[in-house]
C-alpha cells in the first residue's frame, strides 16, 4: 500500500491520499483546478513530508481514504455517552421526576388537542365557505343569464315595436344598472361570510 499528495491550487491545500483511494484511481491528468498528483511513496511520513514542501497553507491527510487521528477516540467517546445515557435512563425516577414528566405530557395533551379542535374548526369554516362561494357563482351565472335574457327580450321588443320609446342609450343604462345591482348583492354576500 502506498500513499499519494494532491494538491489543489484553487483551495491551496496539499491532501494525503491512500494510493488506493478512488479520487487517484479515476483522476483526471488534465483538471485545471488540480495542482496534480505526487508520488507514490511507500510511507505516510514520506507523503506527508512531500505535501509540507508543496508550500500549501492546508496540509493534511484526506478523510475520503484515510482516518484522521483521534477517530477512535471520537468513536469510544460516543459509545461512552451512549452506555452513560442508556445506565441513567435504568435508574429508578424519584417522585420528583414522575409529576414533572405528568405535567409535561398534560401540556402536550392539552396543546395537541387544541391544534386538532382548531383545525376541525378551520376544516369546517372552510367547508362552509366553500359551499356558500359556489351558491353565489350559480347565483351569479343565474343573474348573468337573465341579464341577457332581458337584453334579448329588450331588442325584441324594440325590433317589434313601431314607435320605439326607449333609445339605446335607455337600453344600455338598465343593463348597466342591473350589473351594478348584481356587484352589490355579490359584494353583501361577501361581506357576511
Amino acid at each position: 500500500m502506498g500513499y499519494v499528495v494532491n494538491e489543489d491550487g484553487q483551495t491551496n491545500s496539499a491532501l494525503v491520499h491512500d494510493e488506493s483511494c478512488g479520487y487517484y484511481a479515476q483522476r483526471q491528468l488534465e483538471n485545471p483546478r488540480d495542482g496534480g498528483w505526487l508520488g507514490p511513496f511507500e510511507t505516510k511520513d514520506e507523503a506527508v513530508a512531500e505535501a509540507s514542501a508543496t508550500g500549501r497553507s492546508d496540509v493534511k491527510e484526506a478523510a475520503c481514504c484515510l482516518p484522521g487521528p483521534g477517530i477512535i477516540e471520537k468513536a469510544k467517546g460516543i459509545v461512552d455517552s451512549a452506555k452513560e445515557g442508556v445506565r441513567r435512563s435504568a435508574e429508578v425516577l424519584s417522585g420528583a421526576d414522575i409529576r414533572r414528566f405528568e405535567e409535561f405530557t398534560d401540556v402536550v395533551t392539552t396543546v395537541v388537542m387544541g391544534v386538532h379542535r382548531d383545525q376541525t374548526e378551520l376544516r369546517g369554516r372552510t367547508a362552509d365557505t366553500e359551499r356558500l362561494i359556489d351558491e353565489l357563482r350559480r347565483e351569479q351565472e343565474a343573474v348573468s343569464r337573465r341579464l341577457s335574457n332581458l337584453e334579448r327580450s329588450m331588442q325584441t321588443r324594440l325590433q317589434e315595436s313601431k314607435f320605439s320609446s326607449l333609445s339605446p342609450w335607455v337600453v344600455a343604462f338598465g343593463a348597466i344598472s342591473a350589473m351594478a345591482l348584481l356587484l352589490s348583492v355579490i359584494a353583501v354576500v361577501l361581506a357576511i361570510s
